[in-house]
């Protein structure tokens, strides 16, 4: 079946759409190579695909080579660093250096990344969830004059400003279960470093894949992103990563809720 032509919602060229993946197709790995593989999200039923989520309504070939330059180059970086599973090769437990903060929590920090390609691949995907209409992907969404800022940060390669719907990373440090999951909003609450007790609440857009979650804040301010700033991509030239043990995770327990509840709509 022909694509059908439109404008792209990324360039606004008008030209054939094509299949555009939301969450890059190597960061979402089926658990044996070449099987079928299940997705899980929030509000939609599990269903067995042979490959993650695209879309073939968002952008045309202009729109996903700019897509697509972002995802390759965070990749490289991801794995380069061993921020996710697929650059650790054979091993089953994280073999970076930690700081240890009880048996299933820790910290690492790296130095010497390339935070403009993993900040503005963060972004990328953020974009693909708000513009994408596709089940399990409809409840992101953020102002539209905020998108549009987006859009020609991406459009043009800029970055900054780094307080702009500031990213950090969340690290699982040691291998489980592989399963494609879309994002959600949730709300993160950290402790207000200009006070000596206090926490500061956050909406945040949290993305998972491949042992590696990204909280997006949904802020734009300067000062709010000065909090805990050390955590935030791009604030410092170090970026501390906290890390916990696949077995101690949210998202271990999220994931089997959610395939819990899937079970129980099909029977």
């Amino acid at each position: 079946m022909a694509k059908k032509i439109g404008r792209c919602k990324l360039t606004g060229n008008i030209d054939r759409f094509v299949n555009s993946h939301l969450i890059p197709q190597a960061l979402t790995p089926p658990e044996i190579k070449g099987k079928i593989m299940q997705e899980i999200g929030e509000g939609i039923r599990a269903k067995k695909a042979c490959t993650s989520w695209y879309d073939n309504n968002i952008v045309t070939q202009k729109g996903e080579d700019i897509l697509t330059e972002y995802d390759t180059s965070a990749i490289l970086e991801l794995r380069r660093n061993h921020l996710v599973w697929t650059g650790w090769e054979n091993t089953l437990t994280l073999k970076e250096k930690i700081t240890p903060i009880s048996n299933t929590h820790g910290i690492r920090v790296i130095e010497n990344y390339d935070h403009k390609s993993l900040r503005l691949f963060g972004l990328s995907l953020l974009w693909r969830a708000c513009v994408s209409e596709m089940q399990g992907f409809k409840s992101i969404s953020i102002p539209d004059k905020d998108l549009e800022t987006i859009k020609n940060m991406l459009i043009n390669r800029e970055n900054q400003p780094n307080y702009f719907y500031p990213i950090s990373l969340i690290q699982i440090s040691s291998k489980g279960k592989i399963h494609n999951q879309t994002p959600f909003i949730d709300e993160l609450k950290l402790p207000i470093q200009s006070k000596a007790t206090g926490l500061h609440s956050y909406k945040i857009i949290r993305f998972y894949f491949d042992g590696l979650i990204m909280h997006i804040r949904m802020t734009t301010d300067e000062a709010s992103a000065k909090e805990n700033s050390k955590m935030l991509i791009g604030m410092h030239d170090k970026l501390a990563i906290p890390t916990i043990t696949y077995e101690a995770s949210f998202q271990r327990e999220n994931m089997e809720n959610i395939i819990r509840r899937h079970e129980m709509e099909n029977k």
